[in-house]
């Protein structure tokens, strides 16, 4: 299973633009976007700091891994 796969098993959904990767969980206002340039992640619910469930933390380290960041 691919990174998108794995964040839409959980409920994301994936937006590509302007050198960043978005996810983005519409019903619950989390957004988890990866910053292809300067190789950082944000994380955010409500624009504020996100605790991560373990699914959410497999799937980020799947797209860093994707991305060759690993």
């Amino acid at each position: 299973m691919n990174a998108q796969e794995m964040f839409g098993s959980i409920g994301y959904r994936q937006n590509i633009e302007n050198g960043y990767i978005k996810f983005e969980n519409i019903d619950e206002c989390d957004v988890i976007e990866f910053d292809l340039e300067q190789k950082t992640i944000w994380v955010s619910q409500f624009l504020e700091a996100k605790e991560l469930d373990i699914d959410e933390l497999k799937a980020m380290n799947k797209q860093c891994e994707e991305l060759g960041w690993l």
